[in-house]
């Protein structure tokens, strides 16, 4: 093909995956009070356990409810229409590539879309809970009496702000989950091998450690094993992958 036959095609695959990209957006903003619902839940819950209500959803701003939920369907419309608009990325790209390179994108998408996936459910069930509840619990001894103060503290969270911090950590919990694929990633381009990170495993949960006690700074035991025995899990998995693939390849080479 030539350059403006390349050009012509990226548009057209572009203008695709636009137009799956705002009918994404249009059926989520369709469920959008469902989708706020889903989002506020944890947040009401938090703040009525214990059987006090401590605070209460606020919008700071004329247009935060509407910019919020539009917000939320556009994220999730992105995430329905993903699948389409990585076909039309894949319909691009795959005449470039060598047989081997194709095999290991159609195996790795779909793995990556679920993993992405995963991170989120299990921020949703897991870390939010846990991370909420240290938060409004910070410093308080009973309903009124905060940092040893008696003192009518109400939270009084913004829904707008709740949503890009439920957004931000939402998405760092699904890059961590596509930790395997990375691992396989280097293995096949040569960078790392499974021997070097076997090596380094005590090093891994030690930094594993840390970035739970990041996301979930409660300080207990429990809610620190739950997040970091899903990220030593998925270092194991992908060291079992690596040990494969190396496997693989020397048998191939022999």
């Amino acid at each position: 093909m030539s350059l403006g036959a390349h050009l012509e095609e990226l548009r057209r695959r572009l203008i695709r995956a636009i137009v799956w990209l705002v009918l994404g957006t249009i059926v989520a903003y369709a469920f959008s009070n469902e989708l706020m619902a889903l989002i506020a839940h944890p947040v009401v819950e938090a703040l009525k356990s214990g059987g006090t209500v401590r605070g209460e959803l606020v919008a700071t701003e004329v247009g935060t409810k509407f910019f919020t939920a539009l917000k939320a369907s556009v994220v999730f419309g992105m995430f329905l229409s993903g699948p389409f608009v990585l076909a039309e990325l894949w319909g691009f790209v795959s005449p470039g590539l060598y047989p081997k390179e194709r095999r290991w994108i159609v195996l790795s998408a779909p793995l990556s879309y679920v993993l992405f996936a995963a991170g989120g459910v299990f921020f949703y069930l897991v870390v939010q809970p846990v991370m909420l509840t240290f938060f409004i619990d910070f410093g308080r001894e009973r309903p009124d009496l905060i940092f040893g103060l008696e003192l009518p503290v109400r939270e009084m969270i913004d829904i707008g702000r709740w949503f890009t911090l439920w957004l931000g950590m939402a998405l760092i919990m699904g890059v961590i989950f596509q930790l395997p694929l990375l691992m396989v990633g280097a293995q096949l381009t040569g960078l790392v091998d499974a021997r070097t990170f076997a090596a380094y495993r005590r090093h891994f949960i030690v930094g594993s450690v840390i970035a739970a006690a990041i996301i979930t700074p409660t300080g207990d035991a429990l809610t620190l094993a739950m997040t970091m025995v899903p990220i030593l899990v998925l270092f194991e998995l992908g060291l079992i992958l690596c040990r494969l693939l190396g496997r693989r390849k020397k048998e191939s080479a022999e």
